[in-house]
């Protein structure tokens, strides 16, 4: 991949990246579907939840991974989509992020990484073999079954 379109600095990058926030990205359907989680289904460490009981905590789970999503914006994007971030927010998006971190540490660093990653480290490291077969994303991150055929995602094959 070429170097050529990296900005040369970290001021250059800034000013590129403000750019982009400012003048570049749009409020458009494909923004606001990814922002819409009203749908979202039940995940699978919760199937034993009755879905009546899911569609009732769907909407504040919902809500709540939107505000952690925007609060990652920037402040120009947020302006732009409508978002409105108090300094409570601010305190308690900085709060939460640290309590991730601090939680982060309770996992086993091979249970940190993707499945792929950790197979790779395996197979450099000798604890698995060279020849080991591709390890793809767990069944749990593909779409759901009735999306798989669907090209706009990445679905390998599941075993």
């Amino acid at each position: 991949m070429s170097m050529r379109p990296v900005p040369q600095t970290w001021e250059d990058f800034r000013q590129y990246w403000d750019h982009m926030c400012r003048n570049v990205l749009e409020d458009n359907k494909a923004t606001r579907d990814v922002l819409d989680l009203s749908g979202v289904d039940r995940p699978p460490f919760l199937t034993w939840l009755p879905g009546p009981a899911w569609r009732v905590i769907r909407i504040p789970v919902s809500k709540g991974l939107v505000w952690l999503t925007v609060g990652l914006y920037d402040q120009a994007v947020r302006d732009l989509l409508g978002y409105r971030r108090t300094p409570v927010d601010a305190w308690l998006h900085r709060r939460v992020g640290q309590a991730v971190n601090a939680a982060f540490f309770l996992i086993p660093a091979r249970r940190r990484k993707h499945p792929r990653a950790r197979a790779g480290l395996d197979r450099v490291s000798g604890r698995a073999s060279a020849e080991a077969p591709l390890v793809h994303t767990p069944n749990r991150n593909l779409p759901p079954l009735q999306h798989r055929d669907d090209p706009s995602h990445y679905s390998p094959p599941a075993y």
